[in-house]
């Protein structure tokens, strides 16, 4: 996991000091370790604050101090620490926590029972040996995800994908979605699937909207096909095309293989920085 340090720099040469925020990545891509790039809600730079290098201008002291250069004056930063990364295991009881209110009071979901800790760690589990989960953390709060899933399970299929996004109900509003899931179909199209879907319930409207903003067509609506909250409910199925190739040699690489390999893991993480 990405933590934020604060260094502080004493260069007895030039006489002036340097404060600045870092983000260190703290376990080598190999290890499979969750992480992501800092971003920040309003544009703001990883760099919070910083004096600037070289000498500092001089303001006319006088006595001993004259050629001393002038301290510097600090402005701290009180903007969010926020990062789009690579879920882990140790993510579940915080992705959980998000998603249970949605079996629980929402129609978005067709789930009736909240699964266990444990069952939902073995869902995610078996999610991510071929397809993507990241999270979106802020100041060590997980407060959205997204995922690639598959929609069918015939061979044929296997150049399709299936995307979800949930949000804690602070992070509504802000964004935090459309960034997920561009990072995420990024990531789908790396591996080669040529197609994501959306299925959302008839209720959704919202999420209707995000998805038409976001490039997904509308292909399909299926009336009546879950039955949640003693009502019946529709299906709008929703698709966007990431690799519109006419031949296709091998399937889509598995997340688990990309994540097993040095070099194509630092794709993704180029990917994540530019997200």
């Amino acid at each position: 996991m990405s933590t934020l340090t604060v260094g502080f720099w004493y260069r007895k040469i030039d006489l002036y000091f340097m404060l600045q925020i870092v983000v260190y990545r703290s376990d080598a891509p190999t290890l499979g370790s969750p992480y992501g790039r800092a971003v920040t809600p309003k544009g703001v730079t990883e760099r919070a604050l910083s004096a600037p290098s070289g000498h500092l201008p001089q303001r006319g002291r006088q006595g001993c101090c004259a050629n001393q250069p002038a301290k510097p004056q600090f402005k701290f930063s009180t903007e969010v620490f926020s990062m789009i990364r690579i879920a882990g295991e140790q993510d579940v009881p915080q992705i959980l926590a998000i998603y249970a209110p949605y079996i629980l009071t929402t129609t978005a979901t067709f789930e009736y029972d909240v699964p266990t800790e444990e069952e939902f760690l073995q869902r995610f589990q078996s999610i991510t040996a071929r397809f993507p989960w990241l999270v979106w953390e802020e100041d060590g709060a997980i407060l959205g995800y997204a995922y690639g899933s598959a929609p069918f399970e015939r061979a044929a299929y296997a150049w399709c994908s299936e995307a979800s996004v949930y949000l804690a109900p602070q992070a509504r509003g802000r964004g935090i979605g459309r960034q997920l899931y561009r990072a995420l179909e990024a990531i789908l199209k790396y591996q080669g699937f040529q197609v994501v879907y959306a299925i959302i319930t008839s209720e959704n409207a919202p999420s209707v909207a995000f998805h038409s903003k976001m490039g997904y067509k509308t292909i399909g609506f299926f009336e009546n096909s879950g039955y949640k909250f003693s009502r019946w409910l529709g299906i709008y199925w929703m698709e966007k095309r990431l690799n519109p190739v006419e031949n296709v040699s091998n399937p889509p690489q598995s997340w688990r293989s990309i994540r097993q390999n040095g070099q194509k893991f630092s794709d993704i993480l180029d990917i994540l920085s530019l997200s």
